[in-house]
């Protein structure tokens, strides 16, 4: 199904499971087709303009759910799956924005879901399946190798204080954000945030920090707990968001494993020294920073570069055991960048 154009006023909608095709003059030709996808938008906006509809039900032929398929309806407030559905698949935005519906019922079969599948709804509980379990206030992804490594996918938009369960280490992207109620999180077990995770959240306090050695872009933007934050390295875990000094020449504290992405700033940085740590570079971190001159690098591995994290003209110093390394690197080797090592002079007396 790709769109709906339907008429009436009840407040019900129910999908069929076949639809009659028609022949070039509008009349039905015997020939029906099985409905088993649910196109990108087919629903969306208030149901195309019918924003008297408030329940829906899917057929159990359905396989997948398209992007923002049911998005952005805001009347919507219940969704029915026909015994024995066979659906896998929800996408992106499948049923974002609908503040109305507030609890789901995942059919035995999804297995895939995709992020930001229920982003600002209103949905304050889930009853979840073998592959995805309610947990805490938390949509939990289990269908993975390691049960040990799983992903929230979702979180109870009115709680206000969460402790990721265990088993968790990653966080989908945009998972907080924009939430209006959160006010601490305890990370316990988590390593890896996605992107925008907490952006333009009423997040304040945060807990069990020191296993993180990953933060997406923004990933903290706009929260109380970042406005919060003084000193000149400001820091989640292992990863290092951003620099907040007015110093010439930066160096990073040794334990940092992340830069995260545009985390440097300022027509006073020259240099900067980053610590045997690390590991990886977010794109553009030094790409504001018109007048640096040089990075050293004090890894002996060179660190996983996201993208272009460095002006052309900046040049990149290494140690001179690991010289051979940075120059074969397939991070590394492509670059425009001048990479050698550093003299040092040492006077001795």
């Amino acid at each position: 199904i790709l769109g709906y154009v339907g008429e009436g006023s009840s407040e019900e909608l129910v999908i069929p499971s076949t639809i009659e095709i028609e022949d070039g003059d509008g009349n039905p030709n015997n020939n029906s087709k099985t409905v088993v996808a649910i196109g990108d938008n087919a629903f969306a906006n208030n149901f195309n303009g019918r924003d008297y509809i408030k329940n829906v039900t899917i057929p159990s032929t359905v396989v997948s759910i398209g992007h923002y398929a049911f998005g952005y309806n805001e009347k919507l407030e219940s969704v029915t799956f026909e015994n024995g559905s066979k659906l896998a698949t929800i996408c992106e935005g499948a049923f974002a924005y609908t503040p109305n519906l507030t609890t789901f019922t995942l059919p035995a079969s999804v297995n895939d879901i995709g992020e930001q599948a229920f982003e600002g709804s209103g949905i304050t509980s889930f009853t979840g399946n073998s592959y995805y379990v309610w947990n805490s206030d938390v949509l939990v992804n289990k269908n993975v190798a390691d049960q040990n490594n799983a992903i929230a996918v979702y979180v109870n938009p009115q709680a206000t204080n969460i402790k990721f369960p265990d088993n968790v280490t990653i966080l989908a992207g945009n998972l907080f954000y924009g939430n209006k109620n959160i006010v601490s999180v305890n990370f316990n077990k988590v390593t890896n945030i996605g992107s925008h995770a907490f952006s333009l959240s009423t997040l304040s306090d945060v807990s069990n920090t020191s296993n993180i050695i990953d933060a997406g872009i923004e990933s903290f933007a706009g929260t109380k707990w970042l406005d919060r934050q003084s000193s000149n390295y400001i820091t989640i875990g292992k990863v290092l968001l951003y620099y907040n000094g007015d110093d010439s020449q930066i160096v990073v504290p040794e334990g940092i494993v992340r830069i995260g992405e545009n985390a440097m700033s300022g027509e006073q940085i020259r240099s900067a020294v980053l610590p045997s740590t690390l590991t990886s570079i977010g794109q553009n971190t030094f790409r504001d920073c018109p007048n640096l001159d040089w990075v050293l690098l004090k890894s002996t591995n060179p660190p996983v570069l996201d993208g272009d994290c460095f002006d052309s003209d900046v040049t990149i110093y290494v140690k001179q055991t690991s010289l051979n390394y940075y120059l074969n690197n397939i991070y590394f080797k492509n670059l425009d960048n001048k990479i050698s090592s550093k003299n040092v002079s040492v006077t001795f007396k």
